[in-house]
């Protein structure tokens, strides 16, 4: 059974109205793919999560990834752990729904004998949050790709922590909660 659970967010998207432009796993345009920036932090995600990058305080390298289901509109959270699932040589389970089915992976990820990777939407992830008690979690920021919420249970309860990710120019480089 996990007892250390991480959870991101997609990396960065297009903006229409800041003239950023998506792409897709194949270079392809794409609205529903990431922007530029978004796949340099997509790359800089497996240096971060392997076993050579896992100095960072509650950061370990994952034994599984989840990622919410990709639909017509957005592939973001599968683009963004793609490459470190396939680094690492993990699975990446991505037929979950965000939004729908975040108690059904919170179930999986708990059975799961080692670190889990969440990569998810950000309206949804204070769910797990919730399920996990802590209701007093507001809602992820809409303009938040860098950081990482890591949950460790300690006892019956889950600890929960705010790591930042500090990969890229401009990303916090400061702890920003723990409780």
């Amino acid at each position: 059974m996990t007892e250390h659970i991480m959870i991101i967010r997609h990396a960065e998207k297009p903006s229409a109205a800041e003239g950023i432009g998506g792409v897709d796993a194949d270079g392809h345009a794409s609205d529903g793919g990431l922007s530029v920036r978004g796949w340099q932090r997509a790359g800089a995600l497996v240096a971060y999560f392997s076993k050579r990058g896992t100095n960072v305080p509650h950061i370990a390298t994952p034994v599984v990834v989840f990622a919410a289901a990709s639909h017509a509109k957005s592939q973001r959270p599968v683009l963004t752990v793609q490459p470190l699932a396939e680094s690492l040589g993990v699975p990446l389970l991505s037929h979950y729904r965000s939004g729908a089915d975040e108690a059904q992976v919170l179930t999986h990820a708990l059975h799961t004998s080692g670190p889990v990777l969440l990569c998810w939407r950000h309206e949804s992830i204070s769910m797990f949050a919730h399920l996990l008690g802590h209701p007093e979690v507001g809602e992820w920021g809409q303009d938040c790709f860098d950081a990482v919420w890591v949950f460790r249970r300690e006892g019956e309860q889950w600890r929960w922590t705010i790591t930042p990710q500090a990969l890229l120019a401009g990303d916090e480089r400061s702890q920003r909660f723990t409780a």
